[in-house]
């Protein structure tokens, strides 16, 4: 009997390494040992509870469902170093696109994360001495395990302090996954707390009494070009002794704005969440993407305002149309035309798509024929993890510590991708719609996930500073207008949400809805706040003074602070006025959208 119990003590044995080092992976810096025995525990229930079947499959069913178990921990591990977040169940209506994106998960995966599948024969060896033994026929004090499963019951389903449940919530496995699929699957519904009055934000209405550059592109073509993973850091900044993005460099100099302390703010969706935001200012949701969530919810963000003021607007991607939702979604953000890969002609291919200079390229006559004014819409893909470019593109000359590292692909991406802009200008000039037009660029999301240590350890490096959140989520802002005399460089803290109004106020377009979360940076009312949800704890923000990091189990008391001119720390008590504002901003945005609360004529 004795040996019997030696193989339930290996079992426990390593299922509590295996837990260990998933919550290592996870960087659970508070409570790691503590959930991984509470995971362990859980486990052992599931373990004992199959034990309790009394017949000869039991060990079968149970190494079945060690299996999936062990397989969505590879799958969290891969996400968070991706995303530096656990993954959700609405992860799943996305599995379709893995295909799409097979070079990234290639770079991402580590052979690390195969240690959740190692110990799987490891287990079923001692299933077997289980079988052979009979340990199966063990008798279980029903007292016993009644008592632990009310405790894992508590645990998991009644969130007090009590018992540490609110702490376990968001980093432990169960936990986390369990109320996840509660929160998106089971009970998806939300308070109805705000009444419409309480959702406007007077800060985005623009009109005739903003004083500043008010109108000076009106009546003229707007052209957006979104540009996957650009961050601000590449800009007005060289490498080995090369510029990085000489174009952009010399764009900024000479009719242009531009913000160089804007921020993405995205939530699930990533890229179409940044289309989102910077068109309708409100926030994404980490429930999923919007575009999928709220396809056909009622809007009135930037495409359809231009449109009641005249414009014709369309929407252009180098990839599938049904990818992300596009082909659906774009109708109902206002778009009335959507070109995607489908219907271009076959042509150079980098990545997943039609790379950038070939998409310019073919659409330069589509985008001629429209009726003016027009809004037109790019989103780019060639600057896409991984970063890898045919050799003819690799301009950027690299030292050989960053040779075959996602931080050298990247460097020649970016070259590229500022390289495929400036060609596009040049089609602009010679279509003779550059003149008529102001042209806004900005970044859609980071390039590198503070999560990805090798990344961080060289962009440390190269910034000659700490690789944070900040810097992680700072992308550029370029809002060009071509004759008009003027350039400035703004350092007021933005975000996406600050872009439709900025643009509104440049093309002296009045904005009377209510409903949008960002403001006018031009004529700012307000010092800038930018609230972040993804990559860090939902509620971190940045203030000129301030950068706020809650730590991915939301507990206040575990946040930290620090001022992002000098590095010297912030008393995060000091922070917790703002935390909830971000926290309100949220929840308004996200009750705005999950109640389809905008009204459109």
């Amino acid at each position: 009997m004795k040996k019997n119990y030696l193989f339930i003590i290996s079992i426990i044995a390593v299922i509590f390494f295996k837990l260990l080092s998933y919550y290592y992976m996870m960087e659970v810096e508070s409570g790691k040992w503590f959930s991984a025995a509470f995971s362990t525990l859980v486990i052992l229930w599931l373990f004992f509870l199959f034990i309790k079947l009394n017949n000869r499959f039991s060990m079968l069913l149970f190494i079945t469902v060690y299996s999936v178990i062990s397989l969505l921990m590879l799958v969290d591990t891969v996400y968070f170093k991706q995303f530096n977040m656990m993954t959700s169940v609405n992860l799943l209506k996305m599995m379709g696109k893995l295909g799409d994106v097979t070079e990234s998960i290639k770079q991402i995966v580590d052979v690390r994360f195969f240690i959740f599948a190692l110990d799987i024969p490891i287990m079923i060896c001692l299933i077997k001495q289980i079988h052979k033994r009979n340990i199966y026929k063990i008798k279980v004090n029903n007292l016993a395990f009644i008592i632990v499963s009310i405790f894992i019951f508590f645990t998991v389903f009644i969130h007090t302090n009590f018992i540490f449940a609110e702490n376990l919530k968001k980093v432990e496995f169960f936990n986390y996954h369990i109320n996840d699929i509660y929160k998106n699957v089971i009970h998806k519904e939300k308070s109805k707390y705000y009444t419409a009055d309480a959702l406007k934000n007077p800060l985005a209405v623009v009109d005739k009494s903003a004083d500043k550059l008010h109108g000076i592109a009106k009546g003229r073509n707007l052209i957006v070009i979104q540009i996957e993973s650009y961050q601000n850091f590449i800009i007005n900044r060289k490498y080995n002794g090369q510029e990085i993005t000489p174009f952009l460099n010399n764009l900024i100099k000479s009719n242009s704005l531009y913000f160089n302390n804007y921020h993405d703010q995205v939530g699930f969706g990533n890229t179409v969440d940044a289309e989102f935001i910077s068109n309708n200012s409100l926030f994404g949701t980490l429930n999923g993407p919007t575009y999928e969530l709220y396809t056909q919810n009622i809007f009135n963000g930037l495409p359809w305002i231009l449109r009641e003021n005249g414009y014709t607007t369309f929407a252009i991607h180098g990839y599938k149309g049904n990818f992300d939702n596009r082909i659906k979604a774009y109708p109902y953000q206002g778009f009335q035309k959507f070109i995607s890969q489908e219907d271009m002609q076959p042509g150079e291919c980098i990545g997943m798509g039609l790379s950038d200079e070939e998409v310019y390229k073919q659409t330069i006559n589509f985008v001629k024929q429209q009726k003016q004014p027009f809004y037109g819409l790019y989103v780019t893909l060639t600057n896409h993890h991984p970063y890898k470019m045919p050799s003819k593109y690799q301009k950027i000359k690299l030292k050989p510590e960053h040779e075959g590292t996602l931080f050298g692909n990247y460097m020649e991406a970016a070259n590229y991708t500022d390289q495929a802009l400036k060609t596009y200008f040049e089609l602009l000039k010679e279509n003779g719609l550059y003149d008529n037009s102001i042209i806004a660029i900005y970044g859609d999301h980071h390039a590198f996930v503070i999560s990805d240590k090798e990344s961080s350890k060289l962009m440390t490096e190269f910034l000659g500073k700490p690789y944070d959140i900040k810097e992680m989520n700072n992308i550029p802002l370029i809002i060009h207008v071509p004759g008009i005399g003027h350039s400035e460089t703004s350092d007021i803290p933005s975000g996406q949400v600050d872009f439709a109004p900025t643009i509104l106020n440049l093309l002296g377009i009045q904005n009377t809805n209510p409903y949008m979360y960002g403001q006018d940076l031009v004529n700012a009312k307000e010092d800038g706040f930018v609230p972040l949800m993804m990559y860090t704890g939902k509620g971190s923000f940045i203030t000129k003074d301030i950068v706020f990091e809650m730590p991915m189990n939301d507990r206040f008391d575990n946040a930290r602070a620090w001022n992002p001119q000098t590095g010297a720390p912030v008393d995060t008590k000091s922070c917790e006025v703002l935390y909830k504002k971000a926290l309100r901003l949220f929840d308004k945005s996200d009750h705005i959208i999950f109640y389809n609360m905008i009204e459109k004529k």
